[in-house]
């Protein structure tokens, strides 16, 4: 049998390249749900939508793989960013925390470790207004 919360992170994973699709997908949510990240402490999932979507339209990611720890699932995710303006060349290895309540993603957080050039070309486009 698979397990429905791999198949909830799957559906996320190939709908996150657009605010339009991630927001049709609003049932596997429940509804308190937040995001976190190191430039975003925590915001809903309209916010969390167009962040993400924003995210994928500097670059592109690759899913490494996923560990499991009871409702927790860790996606290990190589990030490569993809600017024609300025190539800040970077690709890095980050992890996504989907925290489950009733097989429905609760809490998402996002985590990385950047150089310091690459944290700067994110806290100028993906910082919290």
């Amino acid at each position: 049998m698979i397990d429905p919360k791999l198949e909830i992170i799957n559906i996320v994973f190939k709908n996150m390249h657009s605010d339009v699709k991630l927001s049709t997908c609003s049932e596997l949510y429940a509804e308190n749900f937040i995001f976190q990240s190191p430039m975003r402490k925590a915001i809903s999932f309209e916010e969390h939508c167009l962040h993400l979507s924003a995210i994928c339209s500097y670059g592109e990611l690759e899913l490494i793989g996923i560990t499991k720890q009871e409702n927790c699932y860790t996606c290990e995710i190589l990030l490569i960013i993809i600017d024609l303006n300025e190539r800040p060349d970077e690709k890095f290895v980050a992890n996504i925390e989907f925290h489950f309540k009733h097989n429905l993603i609760e809490k998402m957080i996002l985590n990385y470790e950047a150089s310091p050039r690459l944290m700067d070309y994110i806290q100028r486009n993906f910082s919290s207004e």
